[in-house]
């Protein structure tokens, strides 16, 4: 069990998904755009899906059709979708589905309806540290994509109220054979004993 909330974005193959589904993470994003290079198409994820249990299994789009993304959830049969425009949440809100926004902005408590968790990225600690959310904001759900380190991952989640974090998966070497690197590190760090 990890101690904190997790979803590992940009999965592309069947090792990545079958790794961390074993380590016990909450969600695995699959890329659903085909200009993307991380896309899976429907055909790849449902093959890469029979070999998952207890996971939630995400599409992450940029697009901003809501009629698109509505075709391609249930093309996939998705969990849950992740979206960039806060505009789609009223769009999306009958398909039922945990929705992730993925945002900048720091009043996060006029956005309606609210949805599951706010994904806030950003490349460097300070950043996120100079970043500041509203007084209104401060009880939203929130996933912080940053480049966490096995070093820094606990202090990080000690010193942020956050709901969770994002971590990434990365292409196979060949198929197969896959060198997790911090991937596996961090999650290890995370697992409760």
């Amino acid at each position: 069990m990890l101690s904190t909330f997790v979803k590992v974005s940009q999965v592309s193959n069947l090792s990545d998904a079958r790794y961390c589904a074993g380590m016990g993470v909450d969600m695995i994003g699959f890329n659903i755009d085909e200009e993307n290079p991380d896309y899976v198409s429907p055909q790849k994820f449902q093959e890469i899906k029979t070999w998952l249990a207890g996971v939630k299994l995400l599409g992450e789009t940029s697009n901003n059709d809501p009629e698109i993304i509505i075709d391609k959830i249930n093309a996939y049969g998705f969990d849950a979708i992740q979206v960039e425009n806060k505009a789609l949440l009223t769009e999306l809100e009958a398909l039922n589905l945990p929705i992730i926004l993925k945002t900048i902005e720091s009043d996060l408590s006029n956005i309606n309806p609210q949805p599951f968790a706010f994904l806030m990225s950003f490349e460097e600690l300070d950043e996120w540290t100079k970043f500041r959310l509203s007084k209104e904001s401060a009880n939203v759900a929130i996933l912080l994509d940053f480049a966490f380190s096995p070093e820094n991952i606990k202090d990080i989640l000690q010193e942020i109220p956050l709901k969770g974090i994002v971590l990434k998966g990365s292409q196979e070497l060949r198929p197969g054979y896959k060198n997790y690197g911090d991937l596996m590190d961090i999650l290890e760090a995370l697992e409760e004993e």
